[in-house]
Parts: C-alpha cells; sequence; structure tokens
C-alpha cells in the first residue's frame, strides 16, 4: 500500500502514521521518516508510538529507548533517532555524569529482519529527498 509517498506494512500502519501525522506534519522532512518507522509493527505502536505527540512535533525519545524491545526494534527505534536528528543516538554526558554511548546504527541494522530494514530504507529516501523515489 502506497501513500504520502511512502509504502505502509498494511492498514494499520498507514491509520497509525496518519493519525500522528496530521496534514501540517505530512511534508515534514524529520517527523515523517521518524514516525513511519515508530507505527510500523503494533509492538511499536503500542510501546513506541504512545510517545509521538503531534500537537506539539515532540517525540519523547528518551522514553522510548527506555522501553523493552528485542534488538531489531531498537535498532529501527535508533535509525529513526537519527533519521529526526540527523546524528546518531548517545555520545553525550548525561547531568549525572553518566557517559550515553554513541550507537552504531549502520552496524545494529543487521539484527532488523526485512520488513524494519525495508521500512528504514523508505525512510532514508525520503529524509534525503531522494528525487524519483518519493513522490509528494
Amino acid at each position: 500500500m502506497y501513500r504520502h509517498g511512502l509504502a505502509f506494512v498494511d492498514e494499520a500502519h498507514l491509520k497509525a502514521f496518519e493519525k500522528v501525522t496530521p496534514g501540517r506534519l505530512r511534508d515534514d522532512i524529520e517527523w515523517v521518516p521518524a514516525v513511519y518507522v515508530l507505527t510500523m509493527s503494533e509492538q511499536m505502536r503500542r510501546k513506541a508510538a504512545i510517545w509521538i505527540i503531534p500537537d506539539h512535533r515532540e517525540i519523547e525519545w528518551q522514553q522510548i529507548i527506555d522501553t523493552d524491545f528485542g534488538s531489531g526494534h531498537r535498532a529501527a527505534i535508533h535509525w529513526a533517532f537519527s533519521l529526526w536528528g540527523a546524528h546518531s543516538w548517545g555520545g553525550w554526558e548525561e547531568d549525572d555524569g553518566r557517559i550515553i554511548p554513541l550507537i552504531d546504527i549502520a552496524s545494529r541494522a543487521f539484527s532488523m529482519d526485512e520488513v524494519s530494514r525495508f521500512i528504514v530504507l523508505m525512510a532514508v529516501g525520503y529524509r534525503w529527498e531522494v528525487q524519483g523515489y518519493i513522490s509528494r
């Protein structure tokens, strides 16, 4: 199923995406790829999408990262964060002095299943505005 310049896994993915991507955000090249990834599966919708706040154009990344996910979904979340913020998760020091290690998203991609890899690749194409690949 192809809408909004993206291929959706199923009707549930499309509906979840549209619910947290109102019209004004549908052309936002940071919002769309991150939300597209965070709504790709039932588990992601249940555990991650609840932290998407379209009214304020916010995603509560720390809440999502702190949630229990398997390695494949966690890798997809790190990709979504990278597409949102244009840098990988980690590499900074918290207020309490704890160092958050930098995540290598490329090596973690190997833990994703085929569907997750496809969704992430679509999201990357959207974020990078690949001509001929994305039509808005």
